[in-house]
Formats: structure tokens, sequence, C-alpha cells
């Protein structure tokens, strides 16, 4: 496994089990948008934290 690029509070391992065609999926999205393990985890919250936010309203 690549080592953890430093961000600005230090690195940090998430594991996350899933079904196989979740992981498939995860994987093809992210591929898709050319995006690290790391930074599509990040655009991910980021969207659910928007639609969060919307239906709080």
């Amino acid at each position: 496994m690549p080592r953890p690029r430093k961000y600005e509070y230090g690195p940090a391992l998430l594991t996350i089990s899933v079904a196989p065609e979740v992981a498939e999926k995860f994987e093809h999205m992210r591929k898709e948008l050319g995006l690290t393990r790391g930074d599509f985890l990040a655009w991910l919250l980021e969207k659910v934290d928007d639609l969060v936010k919307r239906e709080s309203r």
C-alpha cells in the first residue's frame, strides 16, 4: 500500500468494509474522476454534507 500523503493534520488510515459490488462502483467512479482514493472520499463526503444541509432546511 502506498504511503499516505501528508495533510495539514497528518496522515490518517481509514478502513471500510463493503460488498464487492460497492467497492467496484467506488473504484469505477473514482477512476472516472481521476482522483486518488483519499481525494475521492473527501469529494464524496462534501457531496453528502451538501445533501444533508439541503435536507435540514
